[in-house]
């Protein structure tokens, strides 16, 4: 944990890591255009995260070789009713006039990690009529989500008194809050509930989950059309990984999961991440998992032909109980492309 606040050197590596998450989110939100393939999307995003420094030297212009610019959660792009990990393994799928897109997407400066995240109804015609349920349900999630900071700033509040904020400003637009799609507190090295001896969030135990000053915290909320309930989809292949706080038991039976391990440890820690796949790694990221050193970040979705829609941002808490937030509040239109576009404000 931080502690009870943050150095000023800390906190000027999750402002620079906020400026390129910010610029990085702008630059994808300009890609998701009909036709656009989503995997190229996520790859040139984490590219461009990966070389901060000479992509945005003006963020590191004091002391850029004394600093590490890296991503603490991979680009995804989750599609429709798809509400987070959507990030296809294969270069296939693409965007369509008409889909929401939601992109969630970190950075980290030296191990303190800033994640954002914004959605986006996908349009390149102004002859394509954008569908009345992805409208509302952006105007929704962004009521919500406004809601959610409004509660960060009261004194005392918990994940609980969100929880019933945004629950509440859901069934107000007739539409649900995403069971599951919570707020976490952030460290150095990790974006949430990597390190031992932290309690999992549960319906039970969010009321000693308070938000502090000195912490550093990660607000998301994700409004669906439908029911909100969302479910793993297991029939698809796990892109995504995460180191768990299980400690390693044994001798590995393979010798890759060995060098998997032994690279996680030095260059992941809390972070999720992407693997490059061949047999070899397979096998070895099999037996991770099987050992609870790994735990897949497989997508979720809602039911079919419903529409989600997920806001983010990372908020500091002052000693003062001021909050900051290390990332732009993205105001855009609610559709891209160069034909029709949505506003969407609150009501």
């Amino acid at each position: 944990m931080e502690g009870d606040t943050l150095s000023f050197e800390a906190q000027q590596k999750y402002w620079a890591a906020g400026r390129v998450a910010s610029a990085v989110m702008r630059h994808v939100l300009e890609k998701c255009r009909a036709g656009c393939c989503v995997l190229e999307i996520c790859q040139e995003a984490d590219w461009m995260v990966e070389n901060g420094k000479t992509a945005f030297p003006d963020v590191f212009s004091e002391d850029p070789g004394t600093v590490s610019c890296g991503v603490s959660l991979p680009t995804t792009v989750s599609v429709n009713e798809c509400v987070c990990n959507g990030r296809p393994a294969e270069s296939g799928a693409v965007l369509r006039e008409g889909d929401l897109a939601s992109i969630e997407l970190g950075v980290h400066v030296d191990g303190y990690p800033v994640v954002v995240g914004h959605s986006v109804i996908v349009g390149t015609s102004s002859e394509h009529t954008v569908q009345e349920k992805s409208v509302h349900v952006v105007s929704a999630a962004r009521s919500g989500f406004y809601k959610a900071l409004e509660c960060v700033l009261v004194k005392g509040c918990s994940l609980t008194d969100i929880t019933a904020e945004v629950r509440q400003t859901a069934a107000a637009w007739g539409c649900s809050n995403v069971d599951g799609v919570t707020c976490t507190e952030m460290f150095r090295y990790d974006v949430g509930g990597y390190e031992k001896g932290r309690t999992s969030l549960t319906e039970k135990n969010r009321h000693r989950f308070l938000f502090k000053p000195g912490g550093v915290y990660s607000v998301r909320v994700a409004f669906s059309s439908g029911e909100g309930k969302m479910q793993g989809e297991t029939g698809k292949r796990a892109v995504l990984y995460q180191r768990t706080a299980a400690e390693k038991k044994g001798d590995f039976r393979v010798s890759k999961a060995k060098e998997l391990f032994e690279q996680i440890e030095k260059e992941k820690g809390g972070f999720p991440f992407v693997i490059p796949r061949d047999e070899g790694v397979l096998l070895g990221i099999s037996e991770l998992c099987q050992k609870d050193i790994l735990w897949k970040r497989i997508p979720f979705s809602d039911r079919k032909g419903e529409r989600v829609c997920l806001f983010r941002t990372t908020v500091y808490i002052q000693p003062d109980g001021v909050v900051i937030r290390a990332v732009d509040d993205f105001c855009a239109p609610c559709s891209s492309g160069e034909g029709q576009h949505t506003e969407v404000g609150l009501e």
